[in-house]
């Protein structure tokens, strides 16, 4: 929504041109407060960003994850949101932080879910649309390999496969339909938290990159 204001400012229009996936799984506050506490009692060992994108993802694979098509109705939400608090109760407990109540995060997301009522909808139905009629899709990634969850540097990656063939689980779409696949990468690595580089300068010289 910030950023649909921020576009909206500059005299952009994203009505019928942005388009959210009624399957896109919510990070809710939840996700965000067991990842910063869990990365408080590990000491950092992994470095996330504390967006919660790692406890999302456990939702999404146990199969209890709240998606942007829940949004729009307050009593799934509900009761979808119930059922996910009453798992993450005691990890939060047991890291020593309390999670939000149920009320309070209905109140707060069906009311961001009715701003974004027309912005959300079947995306892949868009994508499959756009194949048959033989239009040009760009699909858009990033992090890459060594970020992915299965070819990466594990424990230190990312919560999804990043790699290009990550882009046709993610927009619906069977392996044929890619005619290629761009790399892009940038003249030194960097990234985000802790773990392991192919190469890495721990002196100054490295420092003055990285600066």
């Amino acid at each position: 929504l910030k950023e649909i204001d921020a576009l909206t400012e500059r005299g952009v229009t994203t009505e019928g041109r942005l388009l959210v996936s009624q399957r896109a799984h919510v990070v809710l506050p939840h996700h965000k407060l067991i990842d910063e506490l869990r990365e408080k009692k590990s000491g950092g060992a992994i470095g996330t960003t504390k967006r919660g994108i790692g406890p999302c993802y456990e939702d999404k694979v146990a199969r209890r994850g709240v998606r942007m098509g829940d949004l729009l109705d307050a009593e799934r939400l509900r009761g979808n949101l119930a059922a996910n608090l009453e798992c993450w109760r005691p990890v939060a407990l047991d890291l020593g932080g309390t999670l939000p109540t149920t009320d309070d995060i209905v109140k707060q997301y069906a009311e961001l879910g009715e701003a974004l009522r027309t912005y959300i909808g079947d995306a892949a139905a868009i994508v499959r649309a756009s194949i048959q009629a033989d239009e040009k899709i760009l699909l858009e990634g990033a992090q890459g390999t060594m970020l992915d969850i299965d070819n990466g540097t594990y424990p230190f990656v990312t919560s999804s496969n990043a790699v290009a063939g990550g882009a046709c689980a993610g927009a619906g779409i069977g392996p044929t339909h890619i005619r290629s696949a761009v790399g892009i990468a940038k003249a030194y690595t960097t990234r985000v938290g802790g773990g392991p580089f192919p190469t890495e300068l721990e002196n100054e010289t490295g420092q003055r990159l990285r600066d």
